[in-house]
């Protein structure tokens, strides 16, 4: 591949699509959004015993419906080359964004001039504190965020740093939105800033300092691991 091939494998890595093109790809998302759902009714649900339990038989049953059934880990979906040849399936798994993973929390990222911005809204399964959102969970969208202020060139890039300062509790149950941007770039490394608010307030800060990898190294080093 070449470097613009590698680029634009990295875009479609992370593109996130509005509609699925075959059957199995919507059931996964079907399926995914029900089990959503219902992650975050467990979390608060003052249902009774009985029903606890009648829920629980019938989702061990849907378990023992799909485990006969292959279930390739993104590395191995690498090995065998339909990772590379269909990346925006994989995308839709992502756990941040994806569509097809019952615990992403659905954040949608968006560019916006030399910004890019997520909008995102955490229910019960994020709750840190009553009625907040946990830390850890406003650090991910951050993380995810400022890579794709570099992926939208196509660069590969890995994350070298990140803090977060926590101005005010993040609500939970709410729309939040992040943006992120580039501050500068010293050779390989890229500092990064991002704000997270809810309506007026800013409740979060992020710095980061991602490494950009060589487009071909990046390729190569992957071939290498499956070889290995």
């Amino acid at each position: 591949m070449t470097d613009e091939q590698i680029k634009a494998f990295i875009r479609r890595s992370w593109d996130i699509l509005d509609e699925t093109s075959d059957d199995d790809w919507g059931a996964k998302r079907q399926l995914a959004g029900a089990l959503r759902q219902l992650n975050h009714l467990v979390v608060c649900s003052s249902a009774p015993a009985a029903e606890l339990l009648e829920a629980a038989k019938r989702i061990e049953q849907a378990f023992a419906l799909i485990e006969p059934f292959a279930a390739p880990t993104f590395f191995e979906r690498f090995k065998d080359g339909d990772y590379v040849a269909r990346p925006e399936i994989y995308a839709d798994r992502s756990w941040i964004t994806g569509q097809s993973n019952p615990i992403s929390p659905l954040a949608v990222l968006t560019e916006n001039g030399a910004q890019v911005r997520a909008t995102v809204c955490f229910e019960n399964g994020y709750v840190g504190a009553p009625g907040w959102v946990h830390g850890g969970a406003v650090a991910s969208v951050f993380d995810q965020l400022m890579g794709f202020v570099l992926i939208r060139d196509g660069s590969p890039c890995v994350t070298a740093e990140l803090s977060v300062r926590y101005h005010h509790p993040t609500p939970s149950h709410q729309e939040l939105v992040f943006s992120a941007w580039m501050e500068r770039e010293e050779g390989r490394y890229v500092v990064l800033k991002a704000t997270c608010h809810h309506g007026d307030q800013h409740t979060a800060t992020s710095d980061a300092t991602f490494v950009r990898l060589n487009p071909m190294q990046f390729a190569e080093n992957l071939a290498s691991s499956v070889r290995d």
